[in-house]
């Protein structure tokens, strides 16, 4: 504890102030938050290829606050996932369903697959981002 250069009452060892405790925290905090985000990143910039997997934004290893900080944004980035993967879904389905219904001839088909389509892939990446944050969850990954 700070003794304010009160020698009496308390004893300040190390002879810092309470500045260096706060800024301490302060760079504690800040390494969780930059843990968080690289997580989010990078679960949602990794991508599955034929000769293996390709990021746009690496995981990369900090001290524990930052660690910390990447298993909330594994967390986070689950929970994102799975909510591309429902609204894409659903969003498939009303365009292909709208498409159909909106159109006898066929013709407004063309505007149903379109949102049909963007759907799909909106539903690829949220798969894609949820199964990268459960890998690191349970702790198959290399940034750790």
């Amino acid at each position: 504890m700070y003794g304010a250069n009160n020698p009496v009452r308390f004893v300040d060892r190390h002879g810092e102030g309470p500045i260096e405790g706060i800024t301490g925290a302060l760079a504690s905090i800040q390494s969780f938050g930059y843990g968080v985000a690289n997580a989010f990143c990078s679960n949602n910039t990794t991508f599955q290829t034929p000769s293996g997997s390709v990021s746009l934004v690496s995981r990369i290893s900090g001290d524990a606050a930052f660690t910390n900080g990447q298993r909330v944004g594994d967390a986070l980035s689950t929970v994102t996932g799975a909510a591309e993967v429902a609204g894409g879904l659903v969003a498939a389905g009303a365009g292909t369903g709208a498409g159909v219904a909106t159109s006898p001839t066929g013709v407004g088909a063309l505007a149903g697959a379109g949102v049909a389509t963007a759907g799909v892939a909106v539903a690829a990446h949220g798969r894609n981002t949820f199964l990268n944050a459960a890998k690191n969850l349970m702790g198959n990954n290399k940034g750790r």
